[in-house]
C-alpha cells in the first residue's frame, strides 16, 4: 500500500552523509508530488530539495525539543504545525518514538536492506513507487554544467576500505592524458587531511576542496567521472554525469548510484588487486576510444 495524496503536510526526517542524502533524493521529490512536505533534514538535502515550506536543519539547536516530549517552541513548533504524518529515513527509532508521541502517523525506514535490494527501494516500499535505481532519469540536481577536464576523478571516500589505491588513480589519470585527454584529480576535505594529498598526484591537475556545488557542476560537463564508492560519485550521477564507480567490499546491488548512465566496476573485497589497465580499457570503452592503439 502506497501513500495518497493529502492536503495536510507531511514531515520527511531525513539524515546520513551525503551518498545517503542523494540517493533519498528521488523518493522525497516524489513525496513532494503527492502534496505539501516539511522537512528535517542536513545542509545538503535541503539546499538541493528546495522546498518553500518551513524546513530545519536536523543539527539546528533548535531541533532538538522535536527529540523530547516537552513543549515545541519556534522554528520546530512551526515545522510540525498542521502535521499529521511524517515519513523518517532515519537509523534508529528515537525520534520516530517521540512523533508517534505527539500523535503523528509515522513511517520509519531505516537500516540496510535486504541482500540484493537497492537502498532506495528499500526506504520507498509501502510509501512510493519508484523506477529501478538504474533507470531513474538524471539529472536529479538543478545546475549549470561547468567547463573544465575531460577526466574527471574522484580518489576518495569516506571509508577507506572502499577506495582504490591512489597509485591506481594517478597512473589511470597518467595513461589518459597520454591520449590526449584533460585530465583533473578532485580532493575533498578527508582526502586533504588523511591523505591521499596533491603530492600523490604529480603530472595531474588537482582541485583542493571545491565546493559541493562546484563539483557538480565540473562532473555534469566532464565526459567521464571515474570514483570510488562514495558520497561524491553519488554526485556525480545526480548531476546527469557519465560515471564509472569502482566497488570493492560493499554490494552495489544495494548501494550503486543512480540512474542509467553510472557503470559500476565490482572489484568484490579486493579493490587493491583491481589493475589499472582493466579500469582504463573500461574508461576507454565509455568514452568511444579504441582500447589498443
Amino acid at each position: 500500500m502506497s501513500l495518497t495524496p493529502s492536503a495536510a503536510p507531511r514531515l520527511v526526517v531525513s539524515g546520513g552523509a551525503l551518498g545517503d542524502q542523494l540517493l533519498r533524493l528521488p523518493l522525497i521529490r516524489a513525496l513532494a508530488a503527492l502534496g505539501p512536505l516539511r522537512l528535517l533534514a542536513p545542509r545538503v538535502t535541503l539546499t538541493w530539495v528546495e522546498l518553500e515550506a518551513p524546513s530545519l536543519r536536523l543539527d539546528a539547536a533548535e531541533a532538538a525539543c522535536l527529540f523530547g516530549d516537552g513543549a515545541l517552541t519556534g522554528p520546530a513548533a512551526a515545522l510540525l504545525e498542521g502535521v499529521e504524518e511524517a515519513i523518517v529515513l532515519l537509523d534508529g527509532d528515537g525520534l520516530a518514538q517521540a512523533l508517534r508521541r505527539r500523535g503523528l502517523q509515522v513511517y520509519a525506514r531505516g537500516g540496510e536492506p535486504a541482500p540484493g535490494v537497492h537502498q532506495l527501494s528499500h526506504l520507498a516500499s509501502g510509501l512510493v513507487a519508484l523506477p529501478p535505481p538504474e533507470a531513474l532519469p538524471t539529472p536529479f540536481l538543478r545546475l549549470t554544467p561547468a567547463s573544465g577536464p575531460d577526466l574527471l576523478l574522484l580518489p576518495g571516500s569516506g571509508g577507506l576500505k572502499k577506495c582504490w589505491p591512489a597509485e591506481g588513480f594517478r597512473a589511470l589519470g597518467a595513461a589518459l592524458q597520454a591520449r590526449g585527454l584533460r585530465v583533473a584529480v578532485a580532493l575533498g576535505p578527508d582526502e586533504l587531511e588523511r591523505g591521499p594529498g596533491p603530492e600523490r598526484f604529480a603530472g595531474l591537475s588537482v582541485l583542493e576542496g571545491p565546493s559541493l556545488a562546484e563539483l557538480a557542476a565540473l562532473c555534469a560537463g566532464a565526459r567521464l567521472v571515474v570514483g570510488n564508492d562514495a558520497g561524491t560519485t553519488h554526485l556525480a550521477a545526480a548531476a546527469g554525469a557519465t560515471a564509472l564507480a569502482l566497488f570493492g567490499p560493499t554490494d552495489p546491488a544495494r548501494w550503486r548510484p543512480l540512474g542509467p548512465r553510472v557503470t559500476v566496476l565490482n572489484a568484490g573485497a579486493g579493490l587493491a588487486a583491481l589493475g589499472v589497465e582493466a579500469v582504463f580499457d573500461e574508461v576507454l570503452r565509455l568514452i568511444g576510444q579504441p582500447i589498443k592503439v
